[in-house]
């Protein structure tokens, strides 16, 4: 039977969202790895059975660790500040399982033009806290902080990860070289919930703060972003 691993980046700063998210997903897997970026004191004891390391500094891309270390199994790359309902896991590997080839998530995004020009307002978003109630829907792009895939369906290591604030844009990179489906699925508003109180400094609030050029110059090397 094939392992259920998930995996959570975070960092120094945001001890007060990352129980929350730990005790929703400890329940439902085999192995819960957290990655903790920098070296300035995190100042959190981790339940039982949770794996902890420290990394330099990767960023988002460490939820990637089990992945690039060769991990086998199913594995599912979450957020600190989200809590994911019991019956996420479940989920998210019932529909796993119907589809050879594939990664699966709940945060999603279809660009509308090819490679799109801008990242916020050249993508149709389907919203992993809002509702989606239509049937499973082909994407461009996966919210790492909501996703799941086999080991065997795609190769990853740390060169396909650039930066540490780009996660979604490389796995999607990689889903577009590799060919693999990237599907969203359809779930009720407030199936997943934000952990409270909310970080202010988010990888999304850094690039609406500064800029979404990089992100738009790395999905450019793709001319025709096709649906899998």
């Amino acid at each position: 039977m094939c392992k259920r691993l998930a995996c959570i980046a975070t960092f120094p700063g945001r001890e007060q969202v990352i129980g929350q998210a730990v005790q929703s997903l400890l329940p439902q897997v085999d192995e819960l790895h957290i990655c903790i970026n920098g070296d300035k004191e995190f100042s959190w004891s981790p339940p039982a059975g949770v794996h902890v390391s420290r990394v330099v500094d990767r960023g988002d891309a460490s939820k990637f660790t089990l992945a690039c270390q060769g991990a086998t199994g199913y594995l599912f790359t979450c957020d600190d500040d989200i809590i994911y309902p019991h019956d996420y896991i479940a989920q998210l590997l019932h529909y796993l399982k119907a589809t050879p080839k594939a990664a699966v998530g709940v945060h999603a995004a279809r660009f509308r033009c090819s490679p799109p020009r801008n990242y916020r307002s050249d993508r149709d978003v389907r919203r992993c806290l809002g509702p989606a109630v239509q049937d499973v829907r082909k994407e461009h792009q996966l919210g790492t902080g909501t996703l799941a895939f086999h080991s065997s369906t795609i190769q990853l290591s740390w060169k396909h990860f650039e930066n540490g604030f780009m996660a979604d844009v490389w796995f999607a990179l990689q889903a577009q070289y590799q060919q693999v489906s990237l599907l969203s699925i359809p779930h009720e508003e407030k199936w997943l919930k934000e952990a409270r109180p909310q970080p202010a400094d988010t990888i999304w609030a850094r690039m609406t703060r500064d800029s979404d050029k990089p992100q738009i110059r790395a999905l450019s090397r793709v001319k025709e972003w096709k649906l899998w």
